[in-house]
């Protein structure tokens, strides 16, 4: 089934077997007050720190895995210029895994354990300031 998405009339041709249908634009994604418009360059600070995450103390290492002198992959970084997906598939598994923690926790698909360990890392710090209050109140 292929699909084509036309700018100009905003309709959507979908192939199907006994012929073609022309189908609107919102019939295949979410509209306008559902979705929040962004220019893309949200994902470059996330990039960044994941490699400083995959490569701790290393981020010359990184540059030089894509291939990338290390001044031009920091310019790049910050959105002078184009990092090609392919020069971030050379990178090891560290990033890619700090790289999805980071997205995941931007757009808020946090799973049920990444939820349960915050819960409890509120709980504890919950726990330590009933604590010193109390200690206070003993003296």
């Amino acid at each position: 089934m292929g699909r084509n998405v036309s700018n100009a009339n905003r309709q959507v041709p979908v192939q199907s077997q006994d012929g073609q249908q022309t189908l609107a634009l919102k019939t295949l994604v979410k509209s306008p007050n559902e979705v929040q418009a962004e220019d893309g360059t949200w994902i470059l600070p996330l990039v960044s720190e994941a490699i400083n995450i995959g490569y701790p103390g290393q981020r010359t290492g990184a540059a030089y895995t894509m291939n990338l002198d290390p001044s031009h992959m920091n310019r790049l970084l910050e959105g002078d210029g184009h990092l090609s997906v392919r020069k971030l598939g050379l990178l090891n598994g560290s990033f890619w895994r700090a790289l999805n923690q980071l997205v995941d926790k931007k757009h808020g698909f946090e799973d049920d354990e990444a939820q349960l360990e915050r819960a409890i890392e509120a709980l504890q710090a919950s726990i330590t300031v009933i604590a010193r209050i109390a200690r206070r109140g003993v003296r």
